[in-house]
């Protein structure tokens, strides 16, 4: 949630505990109360569209907005993952292992590329390859024309979804 830096760790985890009324965290304290990372969001972002929860992920990437995230990195991080999923498919097709593809997709353990594989399977190469193709698209409209940039990731989140 916190992304991968240990210094946003420490300091999740002392603003969590300091929030927290018991002895006890429970997950949904951590859901309530840490800052999530750029990564994270466009995580739950891209696993909505891969259940068909186009408002759900809507809505997603309106807290990313809210939080002051730049409509390019946004985009640059649905970018990323959606490279990461198209790798997942295709290392699963050639019969790669979990740790194999972790390494591949440059993952530190395997818990992520687990979920990555879980994801990449709710998509078809070619679906996969689009979305690649619009995030490419996606990115120059937002770097060469004066429009709405939160408009702008909508409608590539509608596309990828159609």
């Amino acid at each position: 949630i916190c992304g991968p830096l240990m210094n946003n760790l420490v300091t999740e985890v002392e603003k969590i505990a300091a929030g927290v009324k018991g002895k006890i965290v429970r997950g949904d304290d951590i859901e309530k109360m840490a800052s999530r990372s750029l990564e994270a969001g466009v995580f739950d972002l891209t696993d909505c569209l891969s259940k068909g929860q186009l408002d759900k992920a809507l809505s997603v990437l309106s807290d990313l907005i809210d939080m002051k995230n730049s409509a390019v990195a946004i985009n640059g991080a649905i970018t990323k993952h959606f490279k990461r999923l198209y790798g997942a498919s295709l290392a699963m097709q050639r019969g790669l292992s979990v740790g194999e593809i972790a390494s591949l997709l440059e993952y530190r353990s395997d818990y992520p590329a687990r979920i990555a594989m879980s994801s990449a399977q709710r998509f078809s190469l070619r679906k996969l390859r689009r979305a690649q193709k619009l995030c490419l698209e996606t990115d120059i409209a937002l770097k060469s024309n004066n429009n709405d940039e939160k408009r702008t990731i909508e409608l590539l989140l509608m596309r990828i979804a159609a």
